[in-house]
């Protein structure tokens, strides 16, 4: 199991893009967008951080994190 959290501490550096999908019954019920260079781990909700991740997504300039809300 990894978290959000974890793997952006051990992974992902401002040089990237990073996107954060909450899924609930297949469906997205959040979406957070941060631009590379502007964002910083705090701008993540917390209770987002600490979701185990499903999917990582790498795209370009961005990575894509999806996690299911149970």
């Amino acid at each position: 199991m990894i978290t959000v959290k974890d793997f952006i501490l051990k992974t992902v550096d401002s040089y990237a893009g990073i996107s954060v999908r909450e899924y609930k019954n297949d469906e997205c019920i959040r979406k957070i967008d941060l631009e590379k260079h502007k964002w910083h781990c705090s701008d993540i909700p917390e209770d987002l951080l600490n979701m185990e991740i499903t999917s990582i997504v790498p795209f370009f300039d961005r990575v894509i994190i999806e996690v299911n809300k149970q």
